[in-house]
């Protein structure tokens, strides 16, 4: 005989979409993406939404009975920076976009997004070779100040980040990592 489906939520289905969602860049302040995603999500399943001046996404869930009602809320910000500074040697100085701390950061892999286009690149500190700066590696403050973005191109110079199109205040997105 058959086994019966369980009834309840498709725990394959919830992890394709988190997935899915997860690897959207979203820092605050750009939501866009994610939300349009999101909204795409519920009209596939058919069910209506509002988005709130602020860019919330509402929807109601219908149940088995019309009361007590229930929410479930959740952020769909990711973490983030913004270009600072650009610096004679090709790198870029930046400022977290949000309260979150440089620690994290230290060998993230990111994007940074340009009117021009997407460049990847990792966060790194100002001291990352432990070959050049020996124990000043470990001792050097996790702060902002004392990381700095390296793109994965052949930027050497605050030249090559201009002709780049790299300008200050692009966005630099900070890749989720997700897994299950």
């Amino acid at each position: 005989m058959p086994k019966k489906k369980p009834d309840g939520p498709d725990a394959e289905y919830l992890q394709q979409v988190l997935l899915k969602l997860l690897s959207i860049h979203s820092p605050s302040g750009y939501t866009d993406p994610i939300v349009r995603e999101l909204c795409n999500e519920l009209d596939a399943l058919g069910l209506p939404y509002e988005l709130t001046r602020r860019g919330a996404v509402r929807t109601t869930l219908p149940g088995r009975a019309y009361s007590p009602d229930r929410a479930l809320v959740g952020h769909v910000d990711t973490l983030g920076a913004v270009v600072k500074g650009l610096k004679d040697n090709g790198r870029v100085e930046l400022v977290p976009v949000g309260t979150w701390s440089a620690r994290f950061a230290e060998g993230a892999r990111v994007s940074l997004y340009t009117d021009t286009g997407i460049h990847r690149g990792t966060i790194l500190p100002l001291k990352a070779s432990g070959h050049t700066y020996n124990d000043a590696i470990d001792t050097q403050p996790s702060i902002w100040e004392n990381v700095e973005l390296r793109i994965d191109e052949d930027f050497n110079s605050r030249e090559d980040l201009i002709k780049g199109g790299v300008q200050i205040l692009d966005f630099v997105w900070v890749d989720t990592q997700a897994e299950i």
